[in-house]
């Protein structure tokens, strides 16, 4: 028979009430990161799985997960955000490229994540002025309408 961990003078039905911060914050950690099993979970706890389970309902453990939870998030975005910068920085120097289409793909990103991305019109062959024109304004269509959702083709 499974033996379950039990602190000094403490019955182990009422392990769930009398765990030590320390033991609940790493049983928190494991449930919340969800990597291992909860028979494991219990298992490195010392404790059977319908302890651990019966722990899991208190507003004790529910508390702590929140507390966990709200920290993680606020970590991950701390990270995302050092990332971001960088990725914005990178996206900015590729504007210089010397591939024009490098360079293009840079700029109509930017104005897209800059919330200035909204649909482009349906251009006519009468409305550029140029080829080049005309090849670019193709080249936003395809970038606006995502790949493979192209409008008609702008000619020259």
């Amino acid at each position: 028979m499974k033996q379950e961990m039990t602190l000094p003078g403490v019955k182990s039905n009422d392990i769930v009430n009398t765990l030590p911060e320390d033991k609940l914050l790493d049983i928190v950690r494991k449930v919340f990161t969800d990597q291992i099993s909860d028979e494991e979970i219990a298992k490195q706890s010392g404790m059977s799985k319908p302890t651990l389970y019966k722990l899991k309902k208190t507003e004790r453990f529910q508390s702590a997960i929140k507390d966990y939870g709200e920290v993680a998030v606020r970590e991950a975005d701390t990270k995302i955000q050092a990332n971001v910068d960088k990725a914005v920085i990178r996206l900015i120097s590729l504007l210089d490229s010397d591939i024009p289409s490098v360079s293009l793909k840079a700029s109509t990103e930017i104005i897209r994540l800059a919330g200035l991305g909204q649909s482009l019109p349906t251009f006519t062959s009468t409305q550029p002025q140029h080829p080049d024109q005309a090849t670019v304004l193709q080249y936003l269509q395809v970038i606006a309408l995502g790949q493979g959702k192209q409008n008609e083709p702008v000619s020259g």
